[in-house]
């Protein structure tokens, strides 16, 4: 078994390749990229949250703004995607404003059927927007995180299109 979850001192440990995992401050557990090579999706345990610690063995990673939290579900062939970014207003050095910026991510999620919007909005002076995404689960664990970058860049991308030639 490539992947175990254990009880320790109460509560759940997960081991990957017979290392330990470490939490994040949510209590996701933190997944080296180095790790994710040699397993397959269905090698995570159903409806625990895990984190990239790093990057993947191909260079693929998520923004330092992003939180990524990915999870498989129970029953269904899917790996379920939590992104929740968040951009202090006074180190943000974007080519747009922040403001339009988020809004154009917004409408860029609101647009897709692939992305669910959680929310949007300033709080003490950042800027916090998560949404929720799926992604067939059929393949080895490091494609379907790569997918998952690239899902996550995309917004990023088409949001900047929209700001750059008005397209809505």
């Amino acid at each position: 078994m490539f992947v175990e979850k254990r009880k320790g001192n109460g509560e759940l440990v997960m081991v990957v390749f017979g290392e330990t995992l470490g939490r994040d401050g949510l209590g996701n557990f933190q997944l080296p990229g180095r790790l994710v090579i040699g397993l397959k999706t269905d090698d995570l345990p159903t409806d625990v949250g895990f984190t990239l610690m790093d990057q993947l063995p191909s260079g693929a990673g998520f923004f330092r703004e992003d939180t990524v939290v990915f999870r498989r579900v129970a029953d269904r062939n899917e790996l379920s995607v939590e992104v929740t970014s968040v951009y202090d207003s006074l180190r943000w050095d974007g080519l747009f404003s922040l403001q339009a910026t988020m809004h154009s991510r917004r409408r860029v999620i609101d647009a897709s059927a692939d992305y669910s919007l959680r929310y949007c909005h300033l709080d003490c002076g950042c800027w916090r927007l998560s949404f929720d995404l799926t992604c067939s689960a059929e393949n080895d664990l490091e494609s379907v995180l790569e997918e998952v970058c690239d899902k996550v860049r995309w917004i990023e991308e088409k949001a900047n299109e929209q700001l750059l030639f008005g397209e809505w």
